[in-house]
């Protein structure tokens, strides 16, 4: 088979451009003892702003942010994110 017949997301390794444009985060909910990721959220900004609204309640760790490529935002760096918001 061709290469120009290969599905993109096969070629690719990549499941669909939405995909690639998805931020989520990825928290701890203490309350009900769990591990939880948000749902996809379309940019970064929206995705630091809700971190912090989640780090602002006292039952929910934030652990970090996901984002396309393979980004990675930490704790530490949201927190300081969020510190400059104020």
């Amino acid at each position: 088979m061709p290469v120009a017949e290969f599905p993109r997301a096969l070629f690719c390794g990549h499941v669909s451009e939405e995909k690639q444009m998805a931020w989520v985060i990825h928290y701890r909910d203490e309350i009900n003892n769990r591990d939880v990721t948000s749902s996809e959220i379309s940019t970064r900004q929206a995705a630091m702003d809700q971190a912090c609204s989640l780090l602002q309640d006292p039952g929910r760790a934030v652990s970090h942010i996901a984002g396309p490529n393979n980004q990675r935002i930490e704790t530490a760096e949201i927190r300081k994110w969020c510190s400059g918001q104020q």
